[in-house]
Order: structure tokens, then C-alpha cells, then sequence
């Protein structure tokens, strides 16, 4: 969608939409919190204890970014739409072939 002074490319905004999907679905599949494994690995409860909340304050994190960018995308598809659903009624009032006669 072109204006007097902005370009709104339509397919780069779903496209970043997507991408943000893309990755939340990919994310969706690894949970932060599950990386630190049992104790014996470590050789050391501290040092277990202290990388446990370290990936429980990530993952924690992580959740909130997820929840931000699923927000981001779901605005970006409507942002997408509503300039498409606008210029096609632009489009169409402007159509002299679409008018009554």
C-alpha cells in the first residue's frame, strides 16, 4: 500500500508475522527450565542449586518474551489485513467499472 509520503509493504509484515510464529512454535518445543540436569551431573549441590535457578529465572524470562512476541505477531497479521481490507475498498470505490451505473 502506497500513500503520499509512506509505503506499507503488505507481504513484508506477514511475512515478519510468520517468522514470529515460526520461532514461538520452535521455542515451543524446548523449555528452558528442563536443561539443568539431575545433581549427580554437576558434582557439587551448589553449583546444581545455583544453574536450577538460573534456568528456572531464564525460562521464566523467556515466557514473558514468547507472550510479547505472540502479541507482536497477532498485531502485525491484523495490521496486515486491516491495510489490505483498505485498500481494496479504496480500490474498489475508485474502480469505475465496480460503480453503479
Amino acid at each position: 500500500m502506497e500513500g503520499s509520503g509512506f509505503h506499507v509493504d503488505l507481504d513484508a509484515l506477514a511475512a515478519a508475522a510468520g517468522g514470529i510464529r515460526d520461532t514461538i512454535r520452535d521455542r515451543d518445543s524446548i523449555e528452558v527450565r528442563n536443561i539443568c540436569g539431575p545433581a549427580e551431573l554437576y558434582g557439587h549441590a551448589g553449583v546444581h542449586g545455583a544453574f536450577s535457578d538460573f534456568c528456572d529465572r531464564w525460562s521464566a524470562g523467556v515466557d514473558q518474551l514468547v507472550e510479547d512476541a505472540s502479541i507482536i505477531s497477532e498485531s502485525l497479521t491484523a495490521v496486515a489485513q486491516n491495510y489490505r481490507s483498505v485498500d481494496e475498498a479504496s480500490r474498489s470505490a475508485l474502480d469505475p467499472d465496480l460503480l453503479p451505473p
